[in-house]
């Protein structure tokens, strides 16, 4: 079977619940020690790992309605867009190896999207630095006013487990600081937060099936061959 249509039709092969792999085949070890965009296409699909993790943080608490979960999917949300900034740094830097492969247009058009563009040097810049991979205390004192702390809730939790806990008033915060930024201060906040989701969700969707376009071409190219038996899968990942 093709590796880019198994690659790109993963879904379809949890349905059938076969389990399946790539490994190297007749592929030159050695040489993948010191080939440059090996180790190129090896940090593309860590992003990749990375991106999938918090979609499924995300979709592991849609039906919940308790702090700890509501918590989950903020903080889902925030990670995958400092996780974005980061895949778009890797991206930036493939196609020093992948620019004449057809299959790097997905990446080209992401690159090119003023959308996109936008998304990433006002919010998605704003949210890894300020509030997911580095925690400044000035975001607090930007945008706490004492309409804010007269309604806020500082924790809130349900039962006496610890991990049920959610600070509340830090988020909030948070996103409030994400908001502020100038073009989004004129609209609506629920409004601009549909936007910024929706913008994730597409960069998301997109960056993923580039991703793996691309890495399934290369893998093709250079050899890797795909493996499959007979043993099912159950649906959450693991070996019957």
């Amino acid at each position: 079977m093709h590796l880019k249509s198994i690659i790109q039709n993963i879904c379809l092969m949890c349905e059938d619940k076969k389990s399946w792999r790539i490994v190297p085949g007749d592929v030159d070890i050695e040489s993948l020690r010191e080939d440059k965009p090996f180790a190129a296409l090896l940090n593309l699909a860590r992003s990749l790992n990375a991106l999938r993790f918090c979609q499924f943080s995300f979709l592991a608490v849609t039906d919940h309605d308790i702090p700890s979960a509501r918590r989950q999917r903020l903080n889902a949300f925030l990670f995958n867009c400092a996780i974005l900034f980061e895949a778009l740094v890797v991206v930036d830097g493939l196609g020093r190896f992948f620019r004449d492969y057809d299959a790097f247009t997905g990446f080209r058009d992401i690159l090119r999207d003023h959308r996109f563009r936008w998304f990433r040097e006002r919010i998605l810049n704003r949210i890894r630095n300020k509030v997911v991979f580095q925690f400044d205390p000035e975001v607090a004192s930007e945008v706490l006013t004492d309409d804010i702390l007269k309604n806020s809730l500082f924790v809130e939790s349900r039962g006496q487990k610890a991990g049920e806990a959610y600070f509340d008033l830090a988020d909030s915060i948070a996103m409030k600081y994400i908001l502020a930024d100038p073009p989004l201060r004129e609209n609506n906040e629920n409004e601009c937060m549909r936007k910024l989701c929706k913008d994730a969700i597409d960069l998301t969707g997109l960056l993923l099936d580039a991703g793996e376009t691309l890495i399934a071409d290369y893998l093709e190219r250079s050899g890797w061959q795909l493996e499959t038996t007979d043993q099912e899968m159950d649906s959450a990942g693991d070996e019957d």
